[in-house]
């Protein structure tokens, strides 16, 4: 990712400000990823009981 840095920013080393870039990049990413898999888990027993009830018949279809 390539990024136009304002100043007093862009007077910072370039390694100081890419590994403050990556810290908060993998914090958010790490934050979001927790959140999917929370997600994913309490949906999970309500989409499985679905899909077995369901098993043989199809959905119906919206035109």
């Amino acid at each position: 990712m390539q990024i136009d840095i304002p100043p007093p920013f862009s007077m910072m080393p370039k390694p100081v400000l890419e590994g403050a870039g990556n810290t908060a990049l993998q914090s958010t990413l790490g934050l979001l990823l927790g959140a999917v898999v929370k997600s994913m888990t309490s949906d999970y027993p309500k989409w499985a009981q679905t899909a077995s009830q369901g098993q043989g018949q199809h959905p119906k279809q919206i035109v």
